[in-house]
């Protein structure tokens, strides 16, 4: 009983660097989940972690009036510092975590 909607990876210069690539993901996901919610209509926005999904799902619910929850199913900082791919306290380990407190401070009914 469940639908699965799905997201195409954005294509072009900006997938190709960081930063632009999540901006990128973030808008593209947005649009699609525009198109599942009119369909949809849903009560209530259910995103998660990482905060890549809660910020189009936080965009969406606010443009159409739609409650938004955002669950952390992991923190992605702390994730990111065990394999490697940034330490913990280092620009960005800091970045992410600040986007992954903001989503949850806006992400509750």
């Amino acid at each position: 009983g469940f639908e699965f909607w799905r997201t195409a990876a954005p294509g072009g210069i900006a997938s190709r660097f960081p930063v632009l690539r999540e901006r990128a993901e973030t808008r593209a996901t947005a649009r699609r989940l525009m198109e599942c919610v009119r369909e949809v209509q849903p009560d209530v926005i259910h995103g998660h972690s990482p905060v890549l999904t809660a910020i189009p799902a936080l965009r969406v619910g606010r443009q159409l009036g739609i409650p938004v929850v955002y669950e952390i199913r992991a923190f992605w900082e702390d994730a990111a510092a065990s394999h490697g791919s940034c330490r913990e306290g280092d620009l960005r380990w800091r970045a992410t975590r600040w986007l992954e407190t903001r989503g949850a401070r806006r992400g509750t009914l």
